[in-house]
């Protein structure tokens, strides 16, 4: 396994338990975790639905995909809360508050920040192919 492999599957693995942990957290806390994150069952749903996908994603070696899928999900839904209108949609389904549409922007960042670097890595490591026959004899 090289190191984009490595360090890609570490933080895939990272970020489907931090995601079970959270949900574990939100489903033993009340509707407000440190006093300034909102969270409800659905929240709570998704957090472990996409900690346990991950982790199923992960055990076959689909980290790009997973953290992919984590990425712009986060993202679209921090952007959808400073949007007027979608953030009262938010806040029915989520209970999204700015606090949580900035951690999601955070962890989405990150999220992104590691594809692009296992990406560089993935790329960086890659050999030229030689096809020509370098046989004696043989053209």
């Amino acid at each position: 396994m090289d190191k984009a492999t490595r360090v890609g599957s570490f933080y895939g693995y990272l970020l489907a338990v931090f995601l079970l942990t959270f949900s574990f957290i939100e489903l033993t806390s009340g509707p407000v975790i440190l006093g300034r994150i909102s969270t409800n069952p659905a929240y709570t749903a998704t957090h472990a639905t996409l900690g346990m996908l991950g982790l199923g994603m992960l055990a076959t070696g689909l980290f790009r995909p997973f953290i992919s899928l984590v990425a712009v999900f986060l993202s679209v839904v921090g952007v959808l809360h400073f949007i007027s209108g979608t953030d009262v949609l938010l806040w029915r389904i989520f209970h999204v508050n700015d606090n949580v549409a900035y951690m999601n922007f955070v962890i989405g960042g990150i999220s992104f920040f590691m594809l692009s670097v296992t990406s560089t890595q993935v790329h960086e490591h890659h050999q030229p192919v030689n096809t020509k026959n370098t046989t004696a004899g043989i053209h």
